[in-house]
């Protein structure tokens, strides 16, 4: 829970009249946000899945493989209520630019699900036509993000944001392309992907190559990366799109990361552990926080 949040509890607690939900008694703006903001929030228990494209970067394959083996869950604990809003921020800039042409236009390309009876109708480009199903207007046929659940040859699951043709050549094979809002001051000093994107577009290209539930190829050679700025200035574009060379380093690596967790998974065989956890003697963080952490020290 959040400090400033605590603090409003306190209040609320310490309150000679309790609170009535019909008048509103808050003394300042944000305590009366917090009166009506859903700040709970439950700490649940999953389990603990493989890989996927947006966390393969950082992943430690050894506790993976752990946690698959042994079927091992995990604690999630509740996200603080100022990182929820900058993750629905993000969630509703994606369903806006994945479903409206401001950012893309009809360059749009993936599958299309009505929202009215559920069919998922075709995988293309925006539609033009009401449902073939049930004949919902165009506007209840919404982007539907590609599913990536792969185990043969490598296991590889994740769900790239969008696939777009280029502006030069509308005929040339779809790209994946990742979707990213960042900070402003970040922003502005980005002259790069982040690498933990090239990660994942590399990934979902890998995985997208190989994968037979898509009806078209796609373009293996190159992916995007777009980041759009949640604070524009009028002199500067909000939007940075960057080129990815799926040919590059980063490919061989991304391949080496699944076919250690593949292998481990099929064969029994473990991984190393990250360096930091032995140099650390598994007293560093991410040792703390491990699910895998009495296993894997066992099998030193």
């Amino acid at each position: 829970m959040d400090d400033f949040v605590k603090r409003v509890v306190r209040i609320k607690e310490k309150a000679e009249e309790p609170f009535d939900p019909g008048v509103e008694k808050a003394t300042s703006p944000e305590a009366l946000a917090a009166q009506h903001v859903e700040i709970s929030g439950e700490v649940r228990t999953v389990r603990v899945g493989p890989p996927s494209g947006s966390t393969l970067y950082a992943d430690c394959i050894r506790m993976r493989v752990i946690a698959a083996l042994h079927k091992l869950s995990a604690k999630k604990y509740p996200l603080p209520t100022g990182q929820r809003l900058i993750f629905g921020m993000g969630d509703a800039f994606h369903k806006k630019a994945q479903n409206e042409p401001f950012l893309f236009g009809d360059r749009r390309c993936g599958w299309w699900e009505c929202s009215a009876c559920g069919a998922v109708l075709y995988f293309g480009f925006p539609p033009k036509r009401r449902c073939s199903k049930c004949g919902a207007r165009a506007e209840a046929i919404r982007y539907k993000e590609h599913s990536l659940a792969l185990t043969d040859p490598l296991v590889i699951f994740g769900h790239p944001d969008l696939f777009l043709t280029s502006i030069h050549n509308p005929a040339a094979l779809p790209r994946v392309s990742e979707l990213k809002t960042m900070e402003g001051e970040m922003f502005e000093k980005l002259k790069g992907p982040l690498i933990q994107h090239v990660w994942q577009v590399c990934t979902y290209v890998f995985g997208c190559k190989q994968d037979k539930s898509l009806p078209i190829k796609i373009d293996g050679s190159i992916g995007y990366i777009v980041y759009m700025s949640k604070r524009p200035r009028k002199k500067n574009f909000p939007v940075k799109m960057f080129e990815v060379n799926t040919r590059a380093n980063v490919m061989r690596r991304v391949r080496e990361k699944l076919k250690a967790y593949t292998v481990g998974v099929r064969k029994g065989e473990l991984p190393e552990p990250l360096k930091v956890c032995v140099n650390k003697e598994f007293k560093n963080w991410e040792a703390k926080s491990c699910p895998a952490k009495r296993i894997c020290m066992g099998a030193l």
